[in-house]
């Protein structure tokens, strides 16, 4: 009786529970690499045409090429809080901890030639955001005051600062699509359009 009365259960509980699918994500595992440091890795960013990752290792920046998997070339940085490709790919932007003797923080790499090019700009050395226009001519990152920096990528020269609406920590920032508006958000929740 209680066999019996455990399979109706059973069944019941079989006819009525939904059915579950999967739906294939068309996503495929294709390999792995890693670093030689310690430290955990925190930061990533891929260049546009999906042929190098850089990623951050507290006092460093690997650079990898994604056929091969391969190590490229690794840059020595202090504290290293955000990293961004420029829309061809050619620049890395890295922004990294400031010193008492190295208040820049904001640096390029030039991908192509594997160097750290010599214009700088101060911002928010703690910021884990930075955002490129969409031709690359301009970096905006939070600034040391909370506002947002706008740097000329040329020279790293100063265009313009966007102030007065921001009260809290800038957490989040990116330019639209065609470059023409800036979405910023700060830890109280709030988010601005420039």
């Amino acid at each position: 009786m209680k066999a019996a009365r455990f399979l109706a259960i059973l069944l019941f509980v079989t006819v009525i529970s939904p059915v579950v699918s999967a739906t294939p994500s068309g996503l495929t595992y294709t390999g792995s690499t890693w670093t030689s440091s310690p430290d955990k890795g925190s930061i990533i960013s891929i260049n546009s045409n999906q042929t190098l990752i850089a990623a951050a290792h507290d006092d460093h920046v690997a650079l990898y090429d994604t056929g091969s998997l391969q190590l490229v070339s690794t840059f020595q940085f202090e504290r290293v809080s955000a990293l961004e490709f420029s829309p061809d790919g050619s620049l890395l932007a890295v922004n990294k901890g400031a010193t008492f003797t190295v208040r820049e923080s904001l640096v390029l790499i030039d991908v192509d030639d594997s160097t750290i090019l010599p214009q700088d700009a101060i911002a928010d050395d703690k910021a884990a955001e930075i955002a490129w226009n969409s031709d690359g001519t301009v970096i905006a990152a939070p600034g040391e005051s909370g506002d947002i920096d706008l740097f000329r990528t040329v020279d790293m020269s100063l265009k313009s600062t966007l102030s007065g609406v921001h009260n809290s920590e800038i957490t989040c920032i990116d330019y639209s699509a065609d470059g023409k508006w800036i979405i910023s958000g700060d830890e109280s929740g709030r988010y601005a359009i420039w």
